[in-house]
């Protein structure tokens, strides 16, 4: 039985030590500007996050958000967002606390993540053109 015990406590063990994570702060001025899908994917802490969830499958993402109302509808809008984004919401854990009060905390936990080199460069793509509004943003030579 002791025997038994002690493998299951040494397996763990080295499952923690082989677990990385690296951390993402999304403070209120970000989230502040108008959000739609587009604006959503160009925020650099969101980007880092969905690509190191994407590069892990057994990575979680932990969102700390900070507590009471405000916060609570913050880190719910968030979560949504990134369920739009790809990321299944089995993967997120939602924890009330711990953080400033006008920021989120994103920590990526998985076997596979680096704290000392996190995907620093993520792709982004430009928004389709849109036809209504091509012409506010041509180029007049």
């Amino acid at each position: 039985m002791s025997r038994t015990l002690l493998a299951i406590v040494l397996l763990a063990l080295m499952t923690a030590a082989q677990a990385g994570e690296f951390s993402q702060t999304l403070n209120a001025q970000l989230w502040a500007q108008p959000r739609d899908g587009d604006t959503v994917r160009r925020f650099a802490p969101l980007r880092r996050v969905v690509a190191a969830l994407q590069e892990d499958a057994t990575a979680r993402l932990l969102i700390r958000y900070p507590g009471g109302e405000e916060g609570t509808l913050w880190a719910h809008e968030l979560r949504g967002w990134l369920v739009s984004l790809g990321v299944e919401s089995r993967r997120i854990d939602m924890i009330p606390g711990g953080v400033a009060a006008r920021s989120v905390l994103l920590t990526v936990r998985g076997e596979q993540v680096r704290a000392d080199q996190p995907p620093l460069v993520v792709p982004e793509t430009e928004p389709a053109a849109n036809p209504a509004t091509a012409h506010l943003t041509e180029r007049r030579e």
